[in-house]
């Protein structure tokens, strides 16, 4: 859809304390979760296919981890 805005879900456990981001072009977005959720918005995107990564950065009890998502 030409123009509309993208959402990407994450879900990781609900204990996490570290930071995530999502990678997108040049862009960082830091990423608030709440109990292990959180969407992310991509708005106004032109017609083709896309990727994002979204990384988590590790804390005391979860290895960091990272996945990427195409659309």
């Amino acid at each position: 859809l030409i123009g509309e805005d993208v959402a990407i879900d994450i879900e990781i456990n609900e204990n996490v304390t570290g930071a995530v981001n999502v990678y997108f072009g040049d862009e960082v977005i830091p990423v608030t979760l709440d109990n292990g959720k959180a969407r992310v918005a991509i708005p106004d995107l032109a017609n083709g296919t896309y990727s994002a990564v979204v990384k988590f950065a590790g804390d005391d009890k979860f290895l960091a981890d990272e996945t990427t998502v195409t659309f």
